[in-house]
């Protein structure tokens, strides 16, 4: 049988690799979602069912393109025994993610409203003596847990895990990530028979698709969607590689 310590190094290197893969399996299903909107679009111009635009990729993920959340009054409760590895771990936490600490920060505005929504959840989680909660939190801002107790680590690195997994599954059931798997016919045929239109030739079906390969250049649509923003600078390896930071 592993020990405390052996179980939480193994699954701690698990959650942070499953946390490069939805990072990296994130920005692909954006990317390939805003090529498919963009080919529906030239698509629907080119046949002539502007109407038909009303179309928009299901998101897997909550909106966070608005301002900064800030943290609401806590609802009056008995208060919860708090440790002091819980308040040592949430300091860590607040360091960077707190809004005003994100003001100045290096970060894009999603990145900053993500992490100050985990400072709110991380001050619900302290009010709460939630340990396993933070410690979730602290491993995805890559925050060393070694205060708390080895079984509450394992615990919640094996719940961080399980949610990973179910979020990155999800994403590979979408539409967006059909398409980036190659299968763009399908995809651009498909939706024109849910909109209820004939199947497009396939003369039209493969001039935009060139017309994609060739870097949205012309066209004949003039509704543009935006290119969704990269969030950081990443080194270049593929979906599912292991990160050298991991392999080291």
């Amino acid at each position: 049988m592993l020990s405390g310590d052996r179980k939480l190094k193994k699954i701690a290197l698990k959650t942070r690799y499953l946390r490069e893969e939805l990072y990296d399996v994130e920005e692909e299903f954006e990317r390939h979602g805003w090529q498919l909107q963009r080919a529906v679009i030239e698509l629907f111009a080119r046949i002539g069912e502007t109407k038909a635009l009303g179309m928009s990729e299901p998101s897997t993920q909550q909106d966070t393109s608005g301002p900064i959340p800030t943290p609401a009054p806590e609802p009056e409760s008995e208060p919860a025994v708090v440790t002091s590895w819980q308040k040592n771990l949430f300091r860590k936490i607040a360091a960077k993610t707190h809004p005003d600490s994100l003001v100045n920060a290096d970060l894009s505005e999603r990145e900053k409203s993500e992490r100050a929504q985990m400072f709110i959840d991380s001050r619900r989680a302290l009010t709460a003596a939630d340990g396993m909660k933070l410690i979730g939190i602290a491993a995805e801002l890559d925050i060393d847990t070694d205060d708390a107790p080895v079984e509450e680590q394992v615990s919640s690195m094996e719940s961080l895990a399980a949610d990973l997994e179910n979020r990155i599954s999800e994403i590979k059931k979408t539409a967006a990530w059909f398409w980036g798997e190659g299968h763009r016919q399908e995809m651009l045929i498909h939706i024109a028979n849910v909109k209820g239109m004939k199947s497009p030739s396939t003369d039209i079906i493969n001039g935009v698709l060139a017309w994609v390969d060739g870097g949205f250049i012309g066209g004949v649509a003039t509704t543009v969607v935006q290119e969704p923003e990269r969030r950081r600078a990443r080194s270049t390896r593929k979906i599912g590689e292991r990160p050298e930071r991991i392999i080291r």
